[in-house]
């Protein structure tokens, strides 16, 4: 096999190759975060100095030419894991709910290309509210779950997880240390950054009392601090103070944050709220501005009892990926505010969701009956993802959940071939007190029939739609039959009576209209010549080798070639050394796309339709299981060993039991022998 693991060496080479030529341009900072560029040059003018009036602000640096462009973290779509090999799943709850309103603005904003590392499918996901019911027992959070078919996959099941937090009422709410630390440098210019950050401050302001105290420190070449430790009640002098400022100047952000927590230290409020309220475009050019400096940074202040929430403004030179890191260290969450409607929502509708935390380090663990699930994918949460053995470790930081907070998590389920237990998986969290050192464990036995429902609830329905919307703009492999067609029949199963989902649907709506989703999907339909050309597009990586009576086989093996016997054509070696007829047992289905970004050989075989018809050929399983196929796809490579057949249009996964996969492999070395 020298000559696999040498092929299995360039293709690796060749995929990262086309991976970034696919994505455009991308550019590596030198931290631990790759990101996506796609906004255009912009230039902002000049602009006054800020006021000496009333000793409110400093004179700032004259403007500076910036060159912009939105920066976004990369993520890789989490995949199916087979329960065989991993039955456990662990992640930190996310309750940021940025991603959802960035592509919002640029969906209205009529920009028709969206950068998939934009998408965060469970920020989408969780900027809705759901109807989970209220906490009991004085836990800070209920948990719910729900069991359906999964509506993009009919052969698979959507899983749902919920979270509701317990409600602090407004006005029994603790009383806040709260510091304002607002970016006024040159990149903030503009009525949807200052201006709208502005605006959004003294909607806050508004809802402020005497037992809140509250500070402005502002940064732009230098830091400044405005106002310092003023009774929240003073709610004139706070917004007089907010309105005078004015943008200038580079972007010492780092030392910014610093004099921010030295200003909330100052003034903290034992069994108080305190909390650094950072907004800003995120684009920081002077001291302490990398993605690692700034993480280092919260993450030490951090434990200083202080926390950090994020508010990003502005487009074209967002930089979201910065603005994520900042928040998911600094134990807050992050929005982003693209007009007065949407600062309504995150500062003044869902104030104690933003300002306090009921539980911290909220992570979850599933571990998975290998009886009843064969495979399952955890939508989203891909940078939330953690090691298994981090879930009993109380160093690794986590989410936080904050007050009257739903949060949602998605998992696609492969069943096993029979649902004859009703076992399907341990669900267990741990989380800590919000000045809690140690975390609490609970534990739930979740079955197939206490989870699964008769029609998809409304909430499993809302839910699905979005996360569907979420693949096709992310042009996930895993979308199946997404479509907008299908994204309408999910709302019409919910509720779409508040202002949030009656926008959605418009959204959607937008996105059909601008051609960025499909209207409707039916794979059935496909005739088998298209099929061929869907799963092996025309690439020169592509090759046909010849064509029999009776199929087309196709080795797509990026970049070389399979040397084959002299005198022998690949379709005789296939029948001889791969011939998988009456060999597979344990059957289960898969809507999985398997990807051609892993090492091996991937071969295609579909079938003529002139001799089969168009029912295609017939199959005859070991289990007497009888199929028939349009073509189907065969992997190998070591440990893996997978049929992936076309079936009437659909991908079907079927995995070989290890007898059948070591006798694969060794048919592969034999034929790589003779060669």
């Amino acid at each position: 096999m020298k000559k696999f693991r040498k092929t299995a060496l360039f293709m690796t080479v060749v995929l990262t190759a086309v991976f970034y030529a696919s994505c455009g341009e991308v550019k590596n900072d030198g931290s631990y975060m790759n990101y996506e560029n796609y906004a255009p040059k912009q230039i902002y003018a000049d602009n006054d100095m800020a006021s000496d009036e009333d000793g409110l602000a400093e004179e700032y640096a004259p403007d500076m030419e910036l060159q912009n462009s939105e920066e976004y973290a990369q993520i890789i779509e989490n995949s199916f894991v087979n329960t065989s090999e991993e039955s456990v799943s662990t992640f930190s709850i996310d309750v940021d709910t940025a991603s959802y309103s960035i592509i919002r603005r640029m969906i209205q904003n009529n920009n028709t290309s969206i950068p998939e590392n934009a998408v965060r499918i469970e920020e989408m996901i969780n900027y809705f509210s759901y109807d989970y019911p209220s906490p009991e027992d004085d836990a800070p959070f209920s948990v719910t779950t729900e069991l359906y078919h999964c509506p993009w996959n009919e052969n698979n099941q959507l899983f749902l997880i919920g979270l509701q937090a317990d409600k602090i009422e407004l006005e029994q709410r603790p009383p806040i240390n709260l510091v304002f630390l607002v970016d006024v440098s040159g990149s903030m210019n503009g009525d949807d950054r200052l201006g709208l950050v502005q605006k959004s401050i003294n909607m806050l302001a508004e809802n402020l009392n005497e037992n809140d105290r509250v500070s402005i420190v502002t940064y732009a070449g230098r830091e400044s601090v405005i106002l310092e430790g003023v009774s929240g009640d003073k709610t004139q002098k706070i917004t007089k103070a907010i309105n005078k400022l004015t943008a200038g100047g580079a972007t010492a952000g780092g030392a910014g944050i610093i004099k921010a927590y030295e200003i909330a230290q100052k003034y903290f409020i034992d069994g108080g709220n305190n909390r650094v309220l950072l907004a800003t475009d995120g684009d920081l050019n002077v001291g302490l501005s990398s993605a690692e400096e700034l993480t280092a940074l919260v993450e030490e202040k951090r434990e200083s009892g202080v926390n950090l929430s994020v508010l990003g403004f502005g487009s074209g030179n967002l930089k979201d990926a910065r603005l994520e890191a900042l928040a998911d260290n600094g134990n807050g969450n992050y929005a982003y505010i693209d007009s007065e409607l949407e600062a309504k929502k995150v500062l003044v509708n869902e104030m104690c969701s933003m300002l306090y935390t009921v539980a911290k380090d909220v992570k979850l663990q599933l571990e998975f009956a290998p009886e009843t699930v064969q495979s399952y994918r955890l939508i989203g949460y891909e940078n939330r993802v953690l090691a298994n053995e981090d879930f009993n470790n109380d160093q690794v930081d986590a989410g936080e959940i904050g007050s009257g907070h739903c949060v949602t998590a998605l998992y696609e389920i492969v069943p096993t071939a029979s649902q004859e237990s009703d076992n399907f998986m341990k669900l267990s969290m741990r989380y800590k007190e919000p000045n809690g050192d140690q975390s609490l464990l609970k534990e739930y036995e979740i079955t197939i029939s206490g989870s699964q429902t008769e029609q998809i609830s409304k909430n499993l329905a809302f839910a699905g739609a979005v996360a569907e919307f979420g693949m096709l703009l992310r042009k996930s492999s895993y979308a199946g039959t997404s479509s907008y067609t299908e994204i309408m029949d999910l709302l019409g199963k919910t509720d779409v009576q508040d202002d949030y989902r009656i926008e959605f649907q418009n959204l959607v709506t937008n996105a059909k209209n601008f051609n960025m989703i499909p209207e409707y999907v039916d794979r059935a339909d496909i005739p088998v010549t298209e099929a061929i050309t869907e799963v092996i597009p025309e690439q020169d990586n592509y090759n046909a080798i010849t064509t029999a009576n009776d199929f087309i086989l196709t080795t797509c093996y990026l970049g070389n070639m399979v040397d084959l016997p002299e005198g022998k054509s690949f379709v005789e070696c296939a029948e001889k050394y791969l011939n998988l007829d009456n060999k597979i047992k344990d059957v289960a289905d898969s809507a999985e796309e398997y990807s051609a970004q892993q090492n091996g050989i991937y071969v295609d075989i579909f079938y003529d339709e002139e001799a089969y018809g168009k029912e295609g050929k017939k199959l005859i399983l070991e289990n007497q299981e009888e199929i028939y196929v349009y073509g189907m796809s065969m992997f190998i490579d070591g440990d893996i060993a997978q049929l992936i057949v076309n079936i009437d249009g659909y991908r079907q996964v079927y995995e070989l039991p290890e007898v059948i996969k070591n006798e694969l492999n060794h048919r592969v070395y034999l034929l790589d022998e003779e060669a």
